[in-house]
């Protein structure tokens, strides 16, 4: 018997299930391509935050002990003003310390009674040697550091070469993992040109990325994290200048030997965050090339692909 042609629009809308069931197939197959890219975009990010942190470990640690800080700022001047008082020297200098040391003791408009000042026996004298000592204290406690992370305690003299070498490590795995991403990220875009919707598939490598997407200015997140990086030696080469100007005080405490071992390794330490950030901003200025090669190939898609068609099939 001879086939009939004729059909339903029922039947003629039968032959695009298979094509809508391929497009389903290969969608669900990039889907562990783009599963491995967001892991690699989160294990950096976490990278960075830890970077961060440690990061802001380092500046309160290096300017709470680092001249001029606050608190040796306060503790001279005090100083200064009790023996001013005990001297009864009146220069201006003199003048200037006793002023804050009475705005420290006496709020409010009690500063500006003239009745109100400091003296030798007073009450006042007393209180002032108290906020010395108390003074002296902080400071005493300030020599130590409290890592958070690791819940252990170490002296400010170590600063240089612990956060030495933290800070090497925390660039050596983000290094790895910026190069992880990028390689990652290759072999995914392969991928996305060789399964449909290839415009989708290229657009979801980009939603990927949070701490490094394209801008359309040229300038986004990714170009920020230069700054970062740049951060991390200029820190670190504050605090090993900080190690070597107090080299006298740790021959005196640690004798000669031990104090140049110690600093020549915060030195080595310091060149190896130098070449490590060097590298990061390598990756990182890599990864940004291909995040925006991904934007120009998004955008010729849109124009000349027939996926953006509307009502075309991909």
């Amino acid at each position: 018997m001879p086939r009939d042609i004729h059909q339903t629009p029922q039947q003629a809308e039968l032959p695009a299930q298979p094509v809508e069931q391929e497009e389903s197939i290969a969608t669900d197959n990039f889907k562990h391509y783009l599963e491995v890219i967001n892991s690699d975009s989160q294990r950096t990010r976490a990278a960075i935050y830890v970077l961060i942190a440690a990061l802001l470990l380092i500046f309160t640690a290096y300017r709470n002990t680092t001249y001029p800080d606050w608190l040796d700022s306060r503790l001279r001047r005090l100083q200064e003003a009790a023996v001013c008082v005990e001297m009864n020297c009146s220069d201006d200098e003199c003048e200037v310390s006793k002023k804050y040391a009475t705005d420290f003791l006496f709020q409010g408009s009690a500063s500006n009674n003239p009745e109100i000042g400091l003296d030798t026996t007073g009450e006042s004298s007393r209180e002032l040697k108290e906020q010395i000592n108390v003074f002296i204290r902080q400071r005493t406690d300030a020599l130590s550091l409290r890592l958070p992370f690791f819940g252990i305690a170490m002296d400010m003299n170590d600063l240089g070469m612990v956060c030495g070498l933290l800070l090497m490590a925390i660039l050596y795995v983000l290094f790895a993992s910026l190069k992880s991403e990028i390689d990652d990220l290759a072999v995914a875009r392969a991928k996305a040109l060789r399964t449909k919707p290839k415009r989708d598939n290229l657009e979801l490598l980009i939603m990927a990325q949070v701490l490094a997407p394209p801008s359309r200015r040229g300038i986004g997140f990714g170009q920020s994290l230069y700054v970062l990086f740049l951060l991390v030696p200029v820190l670190q080469c504050f605090v090993l200048k900080s190690d070597w100007k107090t080299l006298s005080a740790a021959i005196a405490l640690q004798g000669k030997r031990w104090a140049m071992i110690e600093t020549r390794v915060d030195t080595g330490a310091c060149i190896l965050v130098v070449v490590f950030s060097v590298l990061c901003i390598w990756q990182q200025a890599r990864l940004n090339g291909s995040l925006k090669g991904l934007s120009k190939e998004i955008e010729a898609y849109g124009k000349n692909s027939p996926d953006s068609a509307p009502g075309s099939s991909s």
